[in-house]
């Protein structure tokens, strides 16, 4: 892991901890695709993961994305604009739209 993400070593082991715990426990990703995509702990669990994680949970609630997780790196690893245009814009439902970038922006600061 420290060979593809050289930063993660500098992260505490509290963050990466709480980061593992959320996207296990919570996203039920499995560890080997975190391990396999390590920048994933350098992002914030604030500001990045929750947020899109949230979306992806009203996505999975509703049937919209099959019964199958979308891989860490689909999800976290790509800008904002790429994140709410692959999962949130391409929805013809203007209703859900909304309800999706509500969740999406909910709590965070600009």
């Amino acid at each position: 892991m420290a060979k593809r993400f050289s930063q993660c070593l500098n992260l505490s082991a509290e963050s990466v901890k709480n980061k593992t715990e959320f996207l296990v426990k919570e996203m039920n990703w499995p560890i080997k695709a975190l391990v396999s995509n390590p920048a994933v702990f350098g992002y914030s669990l604030e500001k990045r993961i929750v947020p899109r994680c949230n979306v992806i949970k009203a996505l999975m609630s509703r049937g919209l994305l099959g019964d199958k997780l979308p891989a860490t790196s689909r999800v976290l690893a790509i800008t904002d604009q790429a994140f709410l245009n692959k999962f949130v814009k391409i929805h013809n439902d203007k209703e859900l739209v909304r309800e999706l970038v509500a969740i999406f922006t909910r709590g965070r600061v600009s």
